[in-house]
């Protein structure tokens, strides 16, 4: 049995990402008007579908800054990973995808459970299931913090450029 795992849409509205939960992890591109004026019976078309590994997709986090029409930078997090990725929709060529898996220094997480993109310098703020707030730059958890002894299930910025994880 396939279901969805993670789902984003794309700054623009115009494309969705969907992850699953079958064998393969597999993880599909659709094209539609996703935005909120969207109709209820919109058509979706398929335009392009792979592997996303081993470990299940619990998340993706769209890097807008880095995105366009015709690129999108996300960052997906699962059990025991988290992936930097960039699609590339070239002009009358095939669409490219690349994935790297990122890097823990001395406290890797079992699973990672949010994440959240720093505007300023492309870095992002990742919280997992040991507790532990890492800064993330160059797919590579640079340092970590321990704050808490249970779970931290969720980090953002508020207003004023402030972080909050909890």
């Amino acid at each position: 049995a396939r279901s969805v795992s993670a789902a984003a849409i794309s700054p623009d509205g115009h494309v969705a990402m969907t992850f699953t939960t079958d064998d393969a992890r597999s993880f599909y591109l659709w094209r539609g008007p996703f935005g909120r004026a969207a109709a209820k019976e919109a058509t979706l078309t398929h335009i392009f579908s792979g592997s996303s590994g081993r470990q299940s997709t619990l998340g993706v986090f769209m890097f807008e800054a880095a995105c366009s029409s015709s690129t999108l930078t996300f960052t997906t997090v699962g059990v025991g990973h988290f992936k930097h990725w960039v699609i590339n929709f070239p002009q009358n060529s095939p669409i490219t995808v690349s994935q790297k898996r990122g890097v823990y220094g001395k406290n890797p997480a079992r699973n990672p459970l949010d994440w959240a993109w720093r505007k300023d310098d492309g870095s992002a703020w990742l919280v997992a299931d040991n507790g532990q707030l890492y800064m993330v730059m160059n797919h590579s958890a640079t340092a970590s913090k321990q704050l808490a002894s249970k779970p931290l299930a969720c980090v953002e910025q508020l207003p004023g450029g402030r972080w909050i994880a909890g």
